[in-house]
């Protein structure tokens, strides 16, 4: 494992965590305990509520697996036989669909084992994991490979972005009460203007108490912006809050911040109605607002 350098950012009640990889990078994710209060549903003890969290990076691939192990054979069984549809979603933890366990971004850059293709269309949804991802009964893992290029005709055609290339439920609000294993490889990554980074993102405001409590208040989309096209970026709360994956500009007459070009790592606020971000790079915006 090759760390290069490792900065935080903190701001808005958001902590970004950019991690400048050399070769091959590996992040283990301590399994969270599914006390009372925590577990999403009391007969669903594989999985607990958490602050939002996602990785976000500029293109190349990642590797995922769930560590189950023998004495989480239940669990394992569980996962291997839910769908993307049915696994996490509850009215009782998610405000207006965000937070699930598996959601956008997941569905965005999944390599599926149904064709073998990038992303977990919208026709797949009802399939099981066992026929989405790769599960071993041997070890009792679950692992699977994202690909993070923003191919524009693979995108579309997966029926989840709407009209104006906005997803859903970009951030996980609910994570697996088992250690996480995720991979990286610098060599696989194209190495753009920032370097070859991941982006280690997290989301819980200062003054909220719980996890409902967050839920509550705060609501969660995502955006694609293609190179070459410019992409509208509308308030929609009292206080709205993004961050990017890569290097994009906002048209000059709409910009607010002073430098017109933003940058991944830290946290910015949207401030006026809408920003109108200029064509040139792809990159994946998330944005939170308070409702």
């Amino acid at each position: 494992m090759t760390l290069k350098n490792r900065t935080p950012a903190a701001q808005y009640g958001v902590l970004i965590q950019t991690s400048e990889i050399e070769g091959e990078y590996i992040n283990w994710a301590n399994p969270a305990q599914p006390k009372p209060g925590t577990k999403i549903h009391p007969s669903k003890d594989g999985w607990v509520k958490s602050p939002w969290r996602t990785t976000l990076q500029e293109g190349g691939t990642k590797e995922n697996q769930i560590i189950f192990g023998p004495d989480k054979a239940r669990q394992f069984r569980d996962f291997l036989n839910s769908t993307p549809n049915d696994l996490h979603r509850s009215s009782e933890f998610g405000f207006q669909g965000s937070g699930t366990t598996f959601g956008g971004l997941g569905q965005l850059f999944t390599v599926n084992q149904i064709d073998s293709k990038t992303g977990i269309a919208s026709d797949m949804l009802d399939r099981k994991f066992s026929e989405i991802i790769t599960f071993s009964d041997t070890d009792y893992t679950a692992s699977w490979t994202e690909n993070w290029d923003i191919d524009k005709t693979r995108i579309e055609s997966l029926g989840i972005l709407d009209k104006n290339n906005m997803f859903k439920n970009p951030m996980a609000g609910i994570v697996p009460s088992m250690p996480t294993k995720q991979k990286w490889n610098s060599n696989d990554m194209p190495g753009g203007r920032f370097g070859r980074n991941v982006y280690e993102c997290s989301f819980f405001p200062r003054n909220h108490t719980s996890w409902n409590h967050l839920f509550m208040d705060w609501s969660q989309c995502g955006y694609i912006k293609f190179d070459g096209e410019e992409l509208i970026f509308p308030k929609k709360g009292t206080k709205d809050i993004f961050f990017v994956s890569n290097s994009i500009g906002i048209n000059f007459t709409d910009s607010v911040i002073g430098d017109s070009q933003l940058r991944p790592g830290r946290p910015y606020e949207l401030k006026r109605d809408f920003h109108n971000f200029s064509a040139p790079n792809s990159a994946i915006i998330i944005h939170l607002w308070q409702s």
